[in-house]
């Protein structure tokens, strides 16, 4: 059964689906065939009867009614700036889920909390949307949620898929690994591929133009790996192009973002150096 993350903000969750859902582009089709029809119904050499001319009027004011009112429907969404803010409390929340997975209530932690975040793609019961800005940058969801923390002696990684228009936490893993076990901490940008059959319908609709020999193929792609002595390892996306104009980055969406996950990281490799353990960037 999935976890809920948001239990109480149905609102919350009814606007999240309006900042995803694209432009009606119907609405433009509803206004020309509504001022054709106005156009016809105050022709004034029409060969229409009056009745038939004034129900084409009032047809065509419909249609121009109808397309207004779904336009403000739609424009009414929430800002850029608020849907970061809703990730931020789902990623506290989820910060909560992860100690209570990982049995970690009332163990001291060495370091600060590492949270990344990035894209997925080929999560089942989740559709993916995302929406781009004039920087170049894009929300999106699900989002892939890796939580490391750090005990004494080990650490635990606890990974889900949140479900932004549902609000749920998909795919819960947990793991942990010994200090001495870890191998590397690196951070690489080479293409990604997927084999397309792994996408959802709806993934292989939006994301069509990078689907290439059956392979969905993007380019510039960052990932976080940590790697262990048993060939165990965990691998995050936290920055994709789409495109090469729309960029899916980690979190938020912003480029803060990407500040924020190097820091993380960085203090990850700190203290993993203290252990004496290589971290490395490629």
């Amino acid at each position: 059964m999935a976890y809920q993350v948001k239990t109480t903000k149905p609102r919350e969750l009814r606007a999240l689906r309006r900042f995803f859902t694209p432009f009606p582009r119907w609405v433009v089709g509803a206004w020309l065939i509504g001022a054709v029809l106005i156009a016809i119904g105050t022709a004034g050499d029409s060969s229409m009867d009056p009745d038939s001319q004034a129900l084409a009027v009032a047809g065509g004011v419909a249609l121009l009614a109808v397309g207004v009112l779904q336009v403000a429907v739609w424009s009414a969404r929430p800002s850029a700036r608020q849907v970061d803010r809703w990730l931020d409390e789902d990623l506290i929340r989820l910060k909560d889920r992860a100690v209570e997975k990982c049995g970690l209530a009332g163990v001291p932690l060495r370091s600060e909390t590492v949270v990344l975040t990035g894209p997925t793609f080929n999560v089942m019961g989740a559709d993916l949307a995302y929406r781009g800005d004039r920087k170049g940058n894009a929300r999106f969801t699900p989002v892939s949620v890796t939580i490391l923390n750090f005990t004494e002696h080990q650490i635990t990684a606890y990974q889900c898929t949140l479900d932004r228009l549902t609000g749920n936490a998909l795919a819960e893993g947990t793991d942990e690994f010994f200090y001495s076990d870890v191998v590397s901490v690196t951070t690489k940008t080479e293409d990604f591929t997927i084999d397309k059959d792994r996408l959802t319908r709806k993934a292989r609709k939006l994301l069509g133009k990078q689907i290439r020999g059956g392979k969905l193929q993007i380019p510039e792609t960052q990932r976080f790996i940590l790697t262990t002595s048993g060939s165990t390892s965990i691998e995050v996306i936290i920055e994709a192009m789409l495109d090469k104009l729309d960029r899916m980055i980690m979190g938020s969406g912003g480029d803060v973002d990407v500040d924020v996950a190097d820091k993380a990281i960085s203090g990850m490799r700190q203290m993993l150096r203290e252990k004496k353990i290589p971290a490395t960037d490629e």
